[in-house]
């Protein structure tokens, strides 16, 4: 990856690549772009919630992971 490239970049990326389907599985809004309430995205082990969201910095061997947030009682 290069340098500078965000999480939103990348999801930029995915979405170029895997078309509706991934678009609806994940964005809630593709402009602005902004994740489903149930979708999580994971950094390095955090969530980019408690980064700086779409706009957290990624590096070469980052793990990157979507995560579906599950609740019940």
């Amino acid at each position: 990856m290069e340098d500078d490239t965000l999480v939103r970049d990348l999801l930029t990326l995915l979405s170029d690549k895997h078309g509706e389907e991934l678009l609806e599985l994940v964005f809630k809004n593709q402009n602005p772009l902004e994740l489903l309430p149930h979708v999580a995205v994971v950094v390095n082990g955090r969530n980019i919630n408690l980064l700086n969201g779409l706009d957290t910095s990624l590096c070469d061997g980052d793990d990157v992971f979507f995560l579906p947030l599950l609740g019940g009682g």
